[in-house]
């Protein structure tokens, strides 16, 4: 069969470039009783098609079997799709009798894959002049979403459907933790946002540095960590997301060795455009020290980024930080006995490809001590100002 089209209830035109059915018929029965396969090209509006199965056709009942394919760059195949033939009389305007069941269907797109999705769906299919929808709803099991390096494991999906649109709700486990997501689809997607909220418990650290793919000059070991993020995605718009993140009982590592424990921190802040503002931040080493962080980066994407994130740290006693920072230290460092306290502040600028970090320390009543050297130094007071540049890469 060559040159076939014909058009979906949604209105997208279906054709058939090339296809082939392997079929046996019986005299005078106008079903398919037995397992025919299929096997062809074409196209689903502007993207390409290309599927084999095995399928099988009654009055009531369309089944396709043992399925591989594409549709645009979508790759996908499935173990058993299973849908009912609704029965006149209706009208599309009225809505179409629907429901389905599907096993082991496997997806994919690039670095996104979705593996073992089996459930069913019912409900009615809508398509009025404006665009269509579905009215009903589902529950479906995953076995595996995996981007890159990432993946969550035993999803399981309840997906309800009315005139406002489609939502899902969605848990499973991932980064080493708990995850679960809402998300909602409007009517029609042309031009309109998807919502989002997402939420993760007890999540390990270290497998987030993981999933980005990236490599950093430290590691972060122990601890937990959870995380709530909210927001849309559209094509002309992309992503906006509000989130909120706090960890606790954090090791830092680099090349084995632990160089701060007991970190705890916290952020909530936006991304919009491209653009990522830090609402609020604050860094403790130790349970004794901290450090506030805001700011903005603008293109943060972009090799071209710009903006730049402050830090502050109040008045602290020196041996709170001496203690805090103990491992960072070299040994004969840590026989130092000190008095007095020590405040900081200052920015980390973007811009040209570099970092620019300055600021001020500021030491009241600083006394050190090392009896071992016979040194001692008291009366240290004042502001001391710092400027450095670094390269990003």
């Amino acid at each position: 069969m060559d040159g076939l089209t014909g058009t979906t209830p949604s209105g997208k035109q279906l054709t058939i470039h090339q296809g082939e059915v392997n079929a046996a018929f019986r005299g005078g029965e106008p079903f398919l009783p037995g397992p025919p396969r299929f096997t062809g090209s074409g196209g689903l509006g502007s993207s390409p098609v290309v599927a084999a199965f095995s399928f099988s056709l009654t009055r009531q009942l369309l089944r396709l079997e043992d399925g591989v394919g594409s549709l645009g760059g979508v790759r996908f195949s499935f173990g058993e799709f299973q849908g009912k033939i609704p029965s006149p009389p209706f009208t599309l305007h009225e809505g179409v009798p629907a429901a389905a069941e599907i096993r082991e269907l496997n997806m994919g797109e690039g670095d996104l894959t979705l593996e073992g999705v089996s459930g069913l769906l019912a409900g009615i299919r809508r398509v009025p002049a404006e665009g269509g929808r579905f009215e009903g709803g589902g529950d479906l099991t995953a076995r595996r979403l995996a981007w890159r390096s990432w993946g969550a494991t035993g999803l399981a999906a309840r997906f309800t459907g009315d005139d406002g649109g489609m939502s899902g709700d969605i848990t499973g486990t991932g980064l080493g933790g708990e995850v679960a997501a809402v998300i909602t689809l409007p009517p029609s997607l042309r031009g309109n946002p998807v919502s989002f909220r997402l939420n993760g418990r007890r999540l390990l650290p270290g497998e987030i540095m993981n999933a980005t793919g990236r490599v950093f000059p430290v590691t972060i070991a122990h601890g937990l960590l959870d995380a709530q993020v909210a927001g849309s995605f559209s094509s002309s718009k992309g992503v906006d997301l509000d989130f909120t993140a706090t960890g606790s009982g954090l090791t830092i590592m680099k090349e084995g060795r632990a160089l701060l424990a007991g970190v705890g921190f916290s952020a909530a802040g936006e991304y919009d455009r491209g653009n990522f503002r830090l609402r609020q931040g604050r860094v403790t080493a130790g349970g004794e020290v901290g450090i506030n962080l805001a700011g903005e980066i603008h293109d943060l994407p972009a090799t071209t980024r710009s903006g730049g994130i402050t830090f502050t740290m109040p008045e602290y006693p020196l041996t709170a930080l001496t203690n805090a920072c103990a491992a960072l230290l070299p040994p004969e460092i840590l026989e130092v006995s000190t008095e007095g306290t020590l405040a900081l502040h200052g920015a980390v600028t973007l811009g040209e490809g570099m970092k620019f970090p300055d600021g001020e320390l500021r030491i009241t009543g600083g006394e050190v001590a090392l009896p071992s050297r016979q040194f001692n130094a008291d009366g240290i007071q004042g502001t001391f100002p710092f400027s450095l540049v670094f390269s990003e890469s």
